[in-house]
């Protein structure tokens, strides 16, 4: 994904999730607002992985957007 120079996604709503599991074995907050934002991997592995913000159907989209950003990647390469 960084080898793309990141991949660009649509998000549809504003996740906020202040139990993402951080290094430590603690919680930090990842935040991303709705509309179009170029995530690079470590951002859309977070994107992809958030659990409490949103419901798991939701969590399935974003992996699903996640993967077509990066086969949309390579076929523009």
């Amino acid at each position: 994904m960084d080898t793309l120079s990141g991949v660009t996604i649509d998000v549809p709503k504003t996740i906020h999730d202040t139990t993402y599991p951080d290094q430590n074995m603690g919680y930090m907050t990842f935040h991303v607002n709705s509309g179009i934002n170029t995530f690079d991997g470590k951002t859309a592995l977070m994107y992809a992985r958030s659990r409490h913000s949103t419901s798991d159907f939701d969590r399935s989209l974003r992996q699903q957007q996640i993967v077509q950003a990066v086969i949309d990647g390579l076929i523009k390469k």
